[in-house]
């Protein structure tokens, strides 16, 4: 294999990483493909101009790699219909409910924002738009019409699911 055909399989590999937007392509991934560029481009070079190339085609790059891959621990977009933050939500607007001083329960109108974050269990930091609503805090089934101006909350619950263990560490609330 020449260093043109070795350029072309790694743009490939590339490529598919770019436009993959529901991959979950993690830094080991993206440095192994590029440890697979290098054997690729060096053991296809004829002289030591070009393994020189190759090496810094690869050292580039493992350094856009590693800056466009998500740092460990980060905070991370969460789909508003993920099932663990959709529990996360219900809780936290459950304790909501509980603690304001009101016999009208307030619901969500829209979630603004989720993001979740790995630590020693999943952290979700969810912003939603809430409204008191007609119905009473006993019937929590009930579908409700807000009947006030949406008020913006955020907030952080702690879920570790293999312990069943979930809890409300934070709500920011006017």
């Amino acid at each position: 294999m020449d260093d043109r055909q070795g350029l072309e399989l790694a743009s490939l590999c590339w490529s598919r990483y770019v436009t993959c937007t529901h991959c979950d392509v993690t830094p080991h991934r993206l440095f192994l493909w590029a440890l697979l560029s290098a054997v690729i481009f060096v053991d296809g070079s004829s002289s030591r101009r070009d393994t020189m190339k190759s090496v810094l085609v690869v050292f580039f790059a493992l350094f856009v790699a590693g800056a466009w891959s998500s740092m460990p621990g980060g905070l991370r977009d969460v789909d508003f219909e993920d099932s663990g933050m959709r529990n996360a939500l219900e809780l936290a607007v459950n304790k909501h409910n509980l603690a304001k001083n009101d016999m009208f329960r307030s619901d969500v109108v829209e979630v603004v924002k989720a993001q979740s974050q790995v630590v020693a269990g999943l952290k979700y930091i969810i912003t939603v738009k809430m409204a008191r609503t007609n119905c009473r805090k006993n019937r929590p089934n009930e579908v409700c019409a807000p009947t006030a101006e949406p008020y913006q909350c955020t907030f952080t619950v702690w879920s570790r699911p293999w312990l069943r263990e979930i809890q409300v560490l934070n709500e920011q609330c006017p």
